[in-house]
């Protein structure tokens, strides 16, 4: 297997106007349309191809580092804050490369190294805003890409070379040098890193063959070496896996056994519980057992006083059957006393019964003579009315007669008032007889018999 090979960068969104590094440089842009396979910026690629996403969304890179530089800005030394400027280094790319051609390469092996290397990236810089993976270069690499105000900060040499230059006493010169040195130093750290977290496992040397001074068939022989190991690596991998899979089986059983056992715990609580309701109806069915046998003695006791009380009755009642037998001749002597006084006052109802209904055939002859006076007197009270009504008009009609006469027969006028007022008195007496003998009428009924 080849060495590994990882890169660091870092770029702003526009060239300083103080550039003075050799051949043309790239913006953050210009890295984003490369990695995106951009027609202007893929030019060194034979036959471009799409990248694969692993992280984020590459399309907008550029509009996302511009939201998050608003968002994040820099504190100056005196606490006021400022964005970035344009020509601020504020995009890290990274790229981790795989040894294998693309041709002939292990994709299995090649998604767990890439997956390595995100990690591996997140717990160094923190971040990781987008992930691509580029398969039209000879060999698969992964771009990762990490925003920040100040990225150069983020760069393991670039802090190095900072932190040696402002450290040297010496001219501008030796600070360049102490720089450089320790920016070397650096580097060669983070690559030691790589290669103990992700390089190491997957099989890749730190550095290649000319680089240890090393004889081909030296070469050769750490390359079996490590190839051997990580074949014991993929084969270890291979049985803990199948561990897992057996712990992960033997968890599920216990996990059943354990559910089995607490629902036996349950039933066992349950039948607990039942018999201690039986066992407590049980102490209350011995109790009313008891409570039985106590009234059953008691009942015998009843029994045995109330059957020594009948046999002194017995005795009694035969010593006074004698008695009984007077008493019961008295009564039948009574009987036939009072079945004759029955037939006496029999024979009393029977008269009694005749009489009544002589009585009532005497009234009802003596209401029909009633109804028919009454029916008659009824004519004659109409024939009298009709008559006073017609002798009312003739008086009526006279008083008119006498009014128009007028004085010239007064005498005459006095006589006849004389005569209507006797007539009148005579029809007052005669309603005052009729209403008498209405009255005495109704107050002649027939009561009914029982």
């Amino acid at each position: 297997m080849a060495s590994q090979f990882s890169h660091v960068k870092t770029y702003s969104r526009a060239i300083s106007a103080n550039h003075k590094g050799k051949g043309a440089s790239w913006t953050a842009s210009d890295v984003a349309s490369e990695a995106r396979r951009d027609e202007e910026h893929s030019k060194h690629v034979e036959n471009p191809l799409a990248p694969v996403p692993l992280r984020g969304d590459l399309t907008t890179l550029e509009d996302q580092l511009d939201t998050y530089l608003k968002e994040n800005k820099n504190t100056a030394k005196n606490g006021v804050e400022r964005a970035a400027r344009a020509d601020a280094h504020v995009l890290m790319s990274n790229v981790y490369s795989w040894p294998q051609p693309v041709t002939t390469y292990d994709k299995k092996r090649f998604d767990a190294f890439a997956v390595d290397c995100l990690a591996f990236h997140e717990k160094e810089f923190k971040e990781c805003q987008a992930a691509v993976i580029h398969l039209d270069e000879p060999f698969p690499h992964i771009h990762a890409y990490t925003f920040s105000s100040a990225a150069k900060d983020l760069h393991p040499g670039e802090v190095a070379k900072k932190a040696a230059y402002e450290a040297e006493p010496g001219n501008a010169k030796a600070k360049t040098k102490a720089g450089n040195i320790a920016y070397k130093a650096a580097m060669v750290d983070f690559q030691e890193r790589f290669y103990q977290e992700v390089g190491k496992k997957h099989g890749l040397d730190r550095v290649g063959p000319k680089r240890q001074r090393l004889t081909q068939p030296e070469w050769q022989k750490q390359k079996r070496e490590r190839l051997a190991n990580l074949a014991r690596l993929n084969e270890i991998e291979g049985e803990m896996e199948g561990l897992d899979q057996q712990s992960s089986e033997k968890a599920e059983e216990l996990s059943i056994l354990l559910e089995k056992s607490d629902q036996a715990k349950n039933e066992v609580v349950s039948l607990e519980a039942e018999i201690d309701v039986l066992s407590e109806k049980k102490d209350k069915h011995e109790e009313l057992l008891k409570k039985s046998e106590t009234k059953r003695h008691n009942a015998e006791k009843q029994l045995s006083e109330t059957i020594d009380t009948l046999k002194k009755m017995e005795i009694s009642i035969k010593s006074r059957a004698g008695a009984v037998n007077s008493i019961k001749s008295v009564f039948k002597r009574a009987l036939r006393i009072e079945s004759k006084e029955e037939k006496l006052l029999r024979e009393e109802k029977k008269a009694l019964r005749a009489t009544f209904d002589k009585y009532k055939s005497d009234a009802s002859r003596i209401i029909s003579t009633l109804k028919a006076g009454i029916s008659e007197h009824k004519k004659e009270e109409k024939r009298h009315a009709s008559e006073k009504y017609e002798l009312t008009k003739e008086v009526r009609l006279a008083r008119m007669n006498l009014i128009d006469l007028g004085g010239d027969h007064a005498e005459e006028i006095a006589l006849i008032k004389s005569s209507a007022d006797e007539l009148a008195k005579a029809l007052k007496a005669e309603q005052a007889e009729n209403k008498a003998l209405r009255e005495a009428n109704s107050a002649n009924h027939l009561v009914k018999p029982d």
